[in-house]
């Protein structure tokens, strides 16, 4: 089980762990969540490995049971302050359009969103789980310094995805955070929200981006395009470092 099915695998257990407590007014204990995962996670496994797993699979399995072991002290104390999980990811990946200035009207913007909780003050918190083996901030993960500006912009285009869910959610009073699930035991938890203030830059970035990939204005480094070439796509596969031209040349 290689990295990106142990994260697979976390996201797919809290998924179905998020569907059983979906809008309950509960609080169960830490000991009680952490039982509820070591069921779940038995049947995920039996599911996808059957009943005598190689051992190498095994070792992951314990591993496996550790951060849901983490996710269980944090989700009890989540539900004693009051959070209610709202809405757990669909099978179908969310759609809005996306209105760009200077980008085609048919613009959509897609995504899947882990979790949303609801509070009864009447605040949203969007989450997404991370099990990378370092637990970083939202902030830092998308913005890291003035120097080396955005990195990523996932969770504030989260914001634009909202109404397919729910019209009622205010966008204004929903915070943006991770729940990191790393392998050390104190560095697990949600963190504090992104800052709101670096919402509207994230926002502006994204939408320059779109408006270059549909003008074709990336592809100008890799000189003259084909007239049967599509610049939106050139300018895609520009920007991710994929070369279109054939051999390269030889210096």
């Amino acid at each position: 089980m290689d990295s990106g099915m142990f994260g697979t695998a976390v996201h797919a257990i809290l998924r179905e762990y998020g569907a059983h407590w979906l809008c309950k007014n509960a609080r169960p204990s830490s000991a009680q969540i952490e039982a509820e995962l070591h069921a779940l996670l038995e049947t995920y496994m039996e599911r996808n490995f059957g009943h005598h797993a190689l051992p190498p699979v095994r070792a992951q399995q314990l591993a496996l049971s550790g951060r849901l072991r983490m996710f269980a002290k944090h989700q009890a104390a989540a539900f004693e302050e009051g959070w209610q999980i709202a809405y757990v990811e669909s099978d179908t990946s969310l759609t809005v359009p996306w209105s760009v200035d200077g980008a085609p009207a048919q613009v959509q913007l897609k995504g899947k969103i882990d979790r949303i909780d609801r509070h009864p003050d009447g605040y949203w918190r969007v989450i997404d789980y991370k099990t990378a083996s370092k637990a970083q901030s939202p902030e830092k993960a998308h913005y890291p310094s003035e120097k080396t500006g955005w990195k990523d912009l996932q969770l504030p285009l989260y914001l634009h995805l909202l109404p397919a869910i729910n019209e009622a959610i205010d966008s204004e009073k929903t915070e943006l955070v991770y729940f990191n699930l790393p392998p050390e035991f104190d560095a697990a938890g949600i963190t504090e929200p992104f800052p709101k203030e670096k919402i509207p830059a994230a926002w502006e970035k994204a939408e320059g981006i779109v408006r270059e990939v549909c003008s074709g204005a990336g592809c100008q480094e890799i000189g003259k395009m084909s007239p049967f070439a599509d610049p939106a796509f050139v300018a895609l596969c520009d920007m991710n470092g994929l070369c279109l031209g054939g051999e390269e040349e030889e210096e």
